[in-house]
């Protein structure tokens, strides 16, 4: 049994072949499942954070819209949205690095 067992999603695999897998074999179809995860949790943060960011502004749209108009609740909103934007470009620049 000199043939190389490779861990594949197409066809199940045998009981001896299962048995004749190494650790490290295990452990990378481990790792990639954990990547893929890590890359899906990262996605739904961004996804997260571009609803923030759309209910941010229309809040902002609505203070502006305002009478009286409300200087300190402009800006409060303007800052808020400008942190949520640095707060997904970050996000974008993390997936870029790790994925």
């Amino acid at each position: 049994m000199n043939e190389e067992v490779q861990l594949t999603s197409q066809s199940p695999l045998k009981y001896a072949q299962l048995l004749a897998q190494s650790k490290d074999q295990r452990d990378e179809a481990e790792r990639q499942l954990n990547v893929e995860e890590a890359a899906q949790d990262l996605d739904s943060a961004i996804l997260n954070q571009k609803r923030s960011i759309s209910g941010a502004t229309r809040r902002l749209q609505e203070i502006k819209g305002r009478f009286p108009l409300d200087i300190d609740a402009i800006i409060d909103a303007q800052v808020e949205l400008r942190d949520l934007e640095a707060g997904q470009k970050d996000l974008e620049d993390l997936k870029a690095e790790l994925f």
